[in-house]
């Protein structure tokens, strides 16, 4: 991936600024996915990014860091917010 690939992904996700780091809003998420040597990686529910030079530092919902090298990651795609909630029991 390009630095231009990735402005554009944040962009459709309307990232906002916090520092350093770019936040999806509200429940809005990313998936990238990673490709090195064969071997492929999703990293999926990322809330917030930073990049620093050649890596991308991602935080999902859980607040768990991955960090990435940004010419490993190849696609990314914008997870919608959640309409509707499960209900607990039987309906």
């Amino acid at each position: 991936m390009t630095n231009e690939h990735l402005s554009a992904l944040l962009e459709a996700a309307g990232v906002e600024t916090d520092g350093d780091w770019r936040v999806l809003p509200g429940e809005r998420t990313l998936t990238l996915h990673v490709e090195k040597g064969g071997v492929g990686l999703a990293v999926s529910k990322v809330t917030r990014l930073r990049l620093k030079g050649e890596l991308v530092f991602a935080q999902n919902v859980r607040e768990e860091l991955t960090v990435l090298q940004l010419s490993d990651v190849f696609a990314g795609g914008v997870d919608g917010e959640a309409k509707t909630s499960r209900k607990a029991g039987f309906r």
